[in-house]
C-alpha cells in the first residue's frame, strides 16, 4: 500500500478538474492505497470570476482546505502540513498557468517524490509565459502522467525528458442515469420529434460556439426546426453570439442556458439530446465527450488534440475539420440520422464501459514506480 499526497482542487471547488481529481482519489484507494487530498480554498482571483461562487451551488468551503493559489503564503504551509503525513509520493494535477506555481511549492516543500498528473500543457487561450511555467512546473515531477497522447507530445515539446506515462481519461459516472427520454425533452420543453442539439461546458472562444451557431443555419435545409441548446457558464462576450442568431434567424432555435449546471441537471440535458457537438479550435482530450459517453449521447466533434482519438476508436461520434460551419452542420446532419444516431450510441455506451478507473489508478502507481 502506498500513501500518496494528492494536491489538486477537489469538491465543494466547482468545475471538470475538482470532479475528476474526486474520482481519481477515489479509484486510488479502491485500489488500496492511503489517499491525503491537498484541496484549494480558492483558485483564481474573484475578478477572473465575473463575481460567480468558486463553490458548487449552496456548498460551503472545506474546512480542511489551506491551499489558496492566489496567497503564496498558504503554499509553504500546505506542502509542510504534506510532508508531517510523509507520503511515499504526491500526485500533482496541472491544467492551468496561475495554479501551477502554488501546487509546484507545495508539492517540492512535502520532501516528496512527485508524479504530475497532466490535463493541459498550457491553457487553451494564449497567456504569456504559460509555456515557461509549464516547464517550471514539470521539472519539478520525476514522472508524469498524460491523459491524452496529444497531451503527452505537448509535455515533451516543452522539455520534459523525464518518464511519460499516458492513460485515456476515465468514465464519467457521479451522475445519475438520465430520465426517459420523453421525460428529458418535457423537462426542457422541448417537443420529441424536434432534432437537438447540445453544447455544453463553460463558453470559451476557443469552444467554437460562433462556428456552431452557423452550422445550425445551415442545417436548416434538412433539419428546420432542429434546436440547439447551449448550456453553462459564458467567459466570452455574449454580445457578438446573440447579434449573430439574430442575424440568421434562429432566435427561436437557440436557448441558452448561461450558469453552473448543478449534476442534477446534466442527466435531463443529455438525455433530451440527440447529439452533443464540441466544434473546438484547439484541445488535447474533453470530459465532455467522457460524461455524453455516460448516457449514451454520439458527439460531433473537431479534429483537435486528443478529442477526436476519444470517439474515433469506439465510434461514439463523428469528426469534423476545426472552424468549419459546412461541414459540422453536414456531421449534425448526419448524426441526427435515426439509423446513424443509434449506431454511434452504441459507441458511446462502449467508451463509456471500457474506460475504467482502475486503469487510470494503476498507471499512476506505474509511474510512482520509477521514481
Amino acid at each position: 500500500m502506498s500513501r500518496i499526497g494528492f494536491i489538486s482542487p477537489f469538491p465543494p471547488i466547482r468545475g471538470g478538474i475538482a470532479q475528476f481529481s474526486a474520482h481519481a482519489a477515489r479509484a486510488l484507494e479502491a485500489e488500496g492505497h492511503e489517499v491525503l487530498r491537498v484541496p484549494f480554498t480558492r483558485l483564481f482571483p474573484a475578478v477572473l470570476l465575473g463575481g460567480r461562487s468558486p463553490l458548487e451551488p449552496g456548498a460551503r468551503p472545506d474546512p480542511l482546505a489551506i491551499l489558496d493559489a492566489v496567497n503564496p503564503l498558504t503554499w509553504r504551509r500546505a506542502g509542510n502540513a504534506l510532508s508531517t503525513w510523509r507520503p511515499d509520493f504526491v500526485l500533482a494535477a496541472h491544467w492551468t498557468m496561475p495554479v501551477a506555481p502554488s501546487i509546484g511549492v507545495a508539492a517540492r516543500r512535502s520532501g516528496a517524490p512527485v508524479v504530475g498528473l497532466v490535463h493541459n500543457v498550457v491553457p487553451h487561450e494564449p497567456i504569456p509565459g504559460a509555456r515557461a511555467t509549464a516547464r517550471w512546473m514539470l521539472r519539478r515531477c520525476g514522472a508524469v502522467v498524460a491523459l491524452s497522447d496529444a497531451v503527452s507530445r505537448g509535455i515533451r515539446d516543452v522539455g520534459y525528458a523525464g518518464p511519460v506515462f499516458v492513460t485515456p481519461h476515465p468514465a464519467v459516472d457521479h451522475f445519475p442515469d438520465a430520465p426517459e427520454r420523453g421525460a428529458a425533452r418535457r423537462a426542457l420543453d422541448v417537443a420529441d420529434d424536434r432534432p437537438l442539439v447540445l453544447f455544453f461546458g463553460l463558453v470559451r472562444a476557443y469552444k467554437g460556439l460562433d462556428h456552431l451557431v452557423e452550422a445550425l443555419a445551415l442545417l436548416s435545409a434538412s433539419k428546420p426546426d432542429a434546436t440547439l441548446v447551449v448550456a453553462g457558464e459564458w467567459y466570452q462576450d455574449k454580445a457578438p453570439i446573440l447579434r449573430r442568431i439574430e442575424a440568421l434567424g434562429l432566435r427561436g432555435r437557440v436557448r441558452i442556458e448561461d450558469g453552473y449546471v448543478p449534476d442534477h441537471r446534466v442527466p435531463v440535458l443529455f438525455g433530451a439530446a440527440d447529439v452533443v457537438a464540441l466544434p473546438y479550435t484547439s484541445g488535447t482530450q474533453s470530459g465532455v465527450v467522457m460524461t455524453a459517453a455516460r448516457f449514451g449521447t454520439p458527439a460531433v466533434v473537431s479534429d483537435v488534440g486528443g478529442i477526436s482519438a476519444q470517439v474515433i476508436e469506439y465510434g461514439s461520434g463523428i469528426v469534423v475539420p476545426p472552424a468549419d460551419p459546412e461541414s459540422l452542420a453536414r456531421a449534425l446532419d448526419e448524426a441526427l440520422d435515426p439509423s446513424r444516431n443509434a449506431a454511434l450510441r452504441e459507441g458511446a455506451v462502449r467508451l463509456s464501459g471500457e474506460r475504467s478507473w482502475s486503469r487510470f489508478a494503476r498507471t499512476v502507481l506505474q509511474a510512482a514506480e520509477t521514481l
